[in-house]
């Protein structure tokens, strides 16, 4: 009888090999209390595909570089996961992280998608989740406002960078470099578009 997959990881590469094996690595030394599957979408690449010899670990190639979110879909139609995390090839997982994403969505059953903080090489707060788009968001981001300025209050609503983050908190919305759903979500939600 094969295992329940709790967990389907879809990562999607476009020429990040050098990052893409440590990613895989992190993966394998970080997630341990509960199966899991990784399915990787190589979005038409120049560099060759790399090989990995790991179980549960599935590569679809495609031959034409088809976009961030169509080359999640193709991963999320083929997971078998209660939970589905998408990852970028250039992260690397921290011990206990996917653990307490799962764990979130399990306690709280009325959240349908979680982000992890995210944090920069030298271990510094990146920002991970954003407001609605509005036109002042849109305007102050595309200007470069809130960079320049990130510490006033309304600048720093766009990224939440009021706070640390260490405590769960609603958000608009949460970037797609490490965003943990429920698989179920898709049939409501049809996918990212």
């Amino acid at each position: 009888m094969k295992p329940v997959v709790t967990l389907s990881i879809i990562i999607v590469n476009y020429n990040s090999n050098a990052f893409l094996k440590k990613c895989v690595e992190s993966i394998y030394r970080s997630v341990n209390r509960f199966y899991f599957e990784i399915i990787l979408v190589d979005n038409h690449s120049s560099e060759p595909p790399l090989r990995f010899n790991k179980k549960n670990l599935s590569t679809i190639v495609n031959r034409q570089n088809i976009g961030f979110a169509a080359a999640n879909n193709q991963g999320i139609k083929t997971a078998k996961g209660r939970y589905v995390l998408l990852l970028n090839p250039d992260t690397v997982l921290l011990a206990e992280a996917v653990h307490r994403m799962v764990q979130f969505l399990e306690k709280n059953k009325k959240a349908g998608i979680v982000g992890s903080r995210i944090l920069n090489p030298d271990l510094t707060l990146q920002p991970s989740c954003k407001n609605f788009p509005s036109l002042m968001n849109i305007f102050l981001e595309n200007s470069g406002l809130y960079a320049i300025l990130p510490f006033r209050r309304v600048i720093g609503k766009i990224y939440y960078r009021m706070g640390n983050f260490k405590e769960p908190r609603a958000v608009d919305s949460v970037l797609g470099a490490c965003l943990m759903f429920r698989r179920a979500i898709i049939r409501t939600t049809g996918g990212l578009d």
